[in-house]
């Protein structure tokens, strides 16, 4: 836990001032690009395939401007208007999103052109968005669609999410402390070694997501969609997962110390060498979950469906 801590920490500090930004950057008004590639930024701007590394800053109006496939890295964006702004298969990395409002924004995959689909190869489709290592700490990306993009080490701390589609999205050790992820739809998502400590996932779709070593202290997750969700050796002291479906979870030595469990659906789980010390574990469904070598000590069983479970001895419970 420590090292992942370290790690948060490290990529906060990285993103919030070591960014190689020019002091050449462009201003507000200024186009960006080159050769044909250029534009002027501002409402409804057209600079899809710009390529401007390092130098471009607007903390302006944006919204519904076209950044399709462009390259941006370093890009300074804090505070932009950039709602329903176009960044299909943008390379963004190491962009400084800090309180922008990026309401409805397209980071999904770019949309290859016909003429050119005919002659694309089997292991050529368009990736969506890379945003690895950037900050949008506070930025609100409600409603977004974040579909298969890359937010490996980006800081989303206090990010608004809600509604926001980051299915199939790499997500690996980003930081989302305290982000609202309320409705949100994260399925297959890798969300490995991820920092989700008081994250608001109620609600959300998990379906087969990775959260393996992933760190989910008392987050909310009240009737959340953790089917099939892969989280062995994730930390979830203290989560709130009122009625959360976990039917078919891969929790195996995953702590779950002092977790709400009331009445959510453990059927068919893989709870073997987990830690579910004090956990609340009312009125749950636990038919046929794997429950050997698992700590229950001053868990709260009561009302709990533990038919065909195999208990902490190895024993199977046939009642």
């Amino acid at each position: 836990m420590l090292r992942k801590i370290l790690i948060s920490c490290t990529v906060g500090l990285c993103l919030a001032g070591s960014s190689p930004v020019s002091s050449a950057a462009a201003s507000s008004g200024d186009p960006i690009g080159s050769g044909k590639n250029t534009c002027v930024p501002g409402p409804s701007a057209k600079c899809s395939d710009v390529v401007h590394k390092w130098k471009f800053e607007h903390h302006g109006d944006l919204r519904g401007s076209n950044f399709s496939k462009a390259k941006l890295h370093g890009a300074d964006l804090r505070g932009a208007r950039l709602d329903k702004a176009n960044f299909r298969g943008a390379v963004l990395r190491h962009a400084h999103f800090h309180d922008a409002s990026l309401v409805g924004a397209d980071f999904s995959k770019a949309i290859r052109p016909k003429k050119l689909v005919k002659l694309c190869a089997v292991d050529c489709e368009e990736a969506g968005a890379d945003l690895s290592n950037a900050n949008l700490s506070g930025a609100d990306l409600s409603k977004a669609n974040l579909t298969g993009a890359t937010l490996n080490y980006t800081y989303l701390s206090g990010a608004n999410l809600t509604l926001t589609i980051l299915q199939n999205a790499d997500v690996n050790y980003a930081n989302l402390t305290n982000a609202n992820l309320t409705g949100a739809t994260l399925n297959y998502a890798d969300l490995s070694g991820a920092n989700l400590n008081y994250a608001d996932l109620s609600g959300a779709n998990l379906t087969l997501t990775i959260l393996q070593n992933a760190d989910v202290n008392y987050a909310n997750l009240t009737n959340a969609n953790l089917s099939g969700v892969i989280a062995s050796d994730a930390e979830l002291w203290g989560s709130d997962f009122n009625g959360a479906n976990l039917t078919g979870a891969n929790l195996t030595q995953a702590y779950l110390a002092y977790a709400d469990l009331t009445g959510a659906n453990l059927t068919n789980a893989n709870l073997s060498g987990a830690d579910l010390t004090g956990a609340n574990l009312t009125n749950a469904n636990l038919s046929g979950a794997d429950l050997t070598r698992a700590n229950l000590t001053n868990a709260n069983l009561s009302g709990a469906n533990l038919s065909g479970a195999t208990m902490p001895d190895g024993t199977k419970n046939s009642f």
